[in-house]
């Protein structure tokens, strides 16, 4: 659990600070706890999807679903408002896809650190 929430070296120096300190068996558990809870929310902060790009993707899904009903109707204001319509899309996705490479670019870091203090704590406590 200690090098899943990768927090190895914060976690391990709380730990020898209770297992060295009198006073501070008392509140071990509940210090610990609290550990657990940070490192749990931000385990679920770099895996879950930013909020800029879940914006965006409900934008482009928006107006995915104003084109597809523009697209029926052939009065010249709602050809216009498609044309508009498509170049904002265009300017959507692809924001979108810089979005979506640059949090699987961090995901893949993050991911590949992880494992590797992973590595580091197995071969140092095991």
């Amino acid at each position: 659990m200690t090098a899943f929430y990768g927090l190895l070296t914060f976690e391990s120096g709380l730990m020898y600070l209770f297992r060295n300190c009198s006073f501070c068996h008392a509140y071990d558990a509940a210090a610990i706890d609290l550990v657990d809870e940070a490192a749990a929310k931000l385990k679920m902060e770099i895996t879950s999807k930013p909020t800029a790009l879940d914006e965006i993707n409900r934008s482009v899904l928006k107006l995915e679903m104003e084109r597809l009903s523009l697209q029926n109707d052939t009065d010249k204001a709602s050809k216009e408002r498609l044309n508009r319509l498509e170049a904002e899309l265009a300017l959507l996705k692809q924001r979108q896809a810089e979005l979506t490479e640059q949090w699987e670019h961090e995901k893949s870091v993050m991911t590949r650190i992880q494992s590797i203090k992973e590595e580091v704590y197995d071969s140092l406590f095991c």
